[in-house]
C-alpha cells in the first residue's frame, strides 16, 4: 500500500506551514511486497508554496530505498519518480513543487526490486 496525498496550495493563510495528515493503516500488498510507510505528513510553506515537505514512519525493516513519486500536472495517476532515499531516511523536501495544478505525491518503499503496492 502507498499514499496518494494531494497538496494544494491553502487558500486562506492561518499560519506560515499547512500541514496535511493522512490516516493510513499499515497493509502489506500484493505477495512479497514490503509495507508502505506509515503516518504520512505533507507540510506546504504558504510563503514558499514550491517548497514541500513529507515525513513518514518507516515500517519496513529490510528494505532497499524509500521511493517518492509525484504527478506531473493534475492527472493523479500519472505519476513519476521524483527521489530515491535510503531505506532508513524518514523525511524528504520538495522544493520543486508546482501549484498551478493540484499536486499530488505518493512514498512507497522498495524491497528486492519490489516496490510496496499502490
Amino acid at each position: 500500500m502507498s499514499h496518494r496525498i494531494q497538496v494544494t496550495a491553502p487558500a486562506k493563510a492561518y499560519s506560515t506551514v499547512d500541514v496535511i495528515k493522512t490516516r493510513v493503516h499499515p497493509v502489506r500488498g500484493g505477495q512479497g511486497a514490503p509495507p508502505a510507510p506509515i503516518d504520512v505528513v505533507v507540510q506546504v510553506d504558504i510563503n514558499d508554496p514550491t517548497h514541500v515537505s513529507i515525513s513518514w514512519t518507516d515500517i519496513c525493516h529490510n528494505c532497499d530505498a524509500i521511493i517518492i513519486e509525484r504527478t506531473i500536472g493534475a492527472v493523479p495517476n500519472d505519476f513519476v519518480q521524483i527521489a530515491q532515499l535510503s531505506p532508513s531516511a524518514t523525511s524528504y523536501e520538495d522544493t520543486d513543487a508546482d501549484f498551478d495544478s493540484p499536486q499530488f505525491y505518493r512514498v512507497r518503499t522498495k524491497e528486492n526490486g519490489i516496490l510496496s503496492a499502490i
